[in-house]
């Protein structure tokens, strides 16, 4: 069997120290040589241009020229662009790097563990492998709808839940779920649960910025939190997202249960987990969208919606910036319907009207 080569990573940061515990991090497996560290946008430019590494680790915050700067002018004025996962402190604005990362060419997401450089960074160490990993293999892809323009909210014309549309995403989701959402109807009468694998904290960002492209409110989901009709729900970064029935005065209500159990494939927020709990639920009508990302996270949250009598739908494999987890899905037979991003557009509008 011919021996793969390499996953060439040029690391970005400007400081020394987190340049040498992420290069430490990365070289622990063998499958990632790094080839080479920057300290700043500028000198990421001329790096990458000399090097020619598969993958680059951006740092957000840097002097000169910031990561996202940096990943715009590389992606831009490379004639074969290297893959860029952005790896972000928490202590910065987490709502303009959300908005600034979607409208950027990066395909992966790391926050660092604390505010400080910090010897700590070990805990990030399987998902930033598994980011380096999955941007290693994605697609650069221009496939997919238009952004949209920011919509004002359109009175609730569902009067219950009886509908329920779970979207799960890895790599390359974010942004395709946001042309999702921003394409929605005004009368969409389906609960949307969004789970996206995105670190703790900045999924409150993501929520925001769909909220403002959609004609449904949209918010990050909290512990205990109600489903209502007509609203699109985020998983919160870090935790499993499940719901349950909850009795209150005699009426049996739906309610959001968080956890952060460990679950099979160890990302979070799990999808299977919340496919799952919501096909016991929903049975029938339950819809399931498995979207672009590595790995196999989702594939029994389809098996499960399937078993109960929902409609399960993966993305167009050749379409995704990463296909495993849609392909396994598919090869699988767990797949009802396979569909291009435009068919999701089409396919939703199709689903509102009944």
């Amino acid at each position: 069997m011919e021996e793969r080569p390499p996953i060439r990573v040029l690391v970005v940061d400007d400081s020394f120290l987190m340049r040498t515990l992420l290069r430490r991090l990365l070289e622990e497996d063998s499958d990632i040589k790094v080839v080479g560290v920057a300290k700043d946008g500028l000198e990421a430019i001329g790096k990458s241009k000399e090097l020619e590494p598969d993958v680059i680790t951006m740092d957000f915050m840097m002097p000169e020229m910031d990561g996202i700067d940096a990943t715009r002018h590389i992606s831009e004025n490379s004639p074969t662009p290297p893959k860029i996962v952005v790896v972000s402190a928490y202590s910065q604005n987490r709502d303009e790097l959300i908005a600034r990362w979607m409208n950027s060419k990066a395909v992966g997401f790391i926050a660092k563990p604390s505010d400080h450089v910090s010897v700590d960074l070990d805990v990030i160490k399987d998902d930033l492998i598994r980011e380096v990993r999955a941007a290693a293999q994605s697609r650069s892809l221009t496939v997919g709808f238009q952004e949209g323009n920011k919509k004002k909210k359109m009175p609730i014309s569902a009067k219950k839940i009886d509908k329920i549309f779970v979207i799960g995403a890895s790599t390359g989701g974010p942004k395709l779920i946001h042309e999702i959402i921003s394409t929605l109807p005004e009368y969409f009468n389906y609960t949307v649960l969004v789970v996206q694998h995105m670190p703790e904290g900045f999924t409150n960002g993501f929520a925001k910025r769909l909220n403002e492209y959609s004609y449904l409110p949209v918010t990050e989901v909290r512990e205990g939190d109600l489903l209502e009709p007509g609203h699109i729900y985020v998983a919160p970064g870090a935790m499993n997202m499940g719901i349950e029935p909850w009795e209150d005065a005699g009426k049996t209500l739906l309610r959001f249960h968080l956890n952060r159990e460990p679950n099979e494939h160890h990302v979070f927020p799990s999808i299977d987990h919340t496919m799952t709990t919501v096909a016991k639920i929903f049975g029938e009508m339950t819809h399931g969208l498995l979207l672009s990302g590595m790995g196999k996270d989702g594939v029994k949250g389809l098996a499960e919606i399937k078993k109960y009598g929902g409609v399960t739908l993966a993305q167009e494999p050749e379409t995704c910036v990463v296909d495993s987890m849609p392909n396994t899905a598919i090869v699988e037979g767990y797949v009802d319907k396979i569909v291009t991003p435009e068919k999701i557009h089409r396919y939703l509008e199709k689903i509102a009207k009944k």
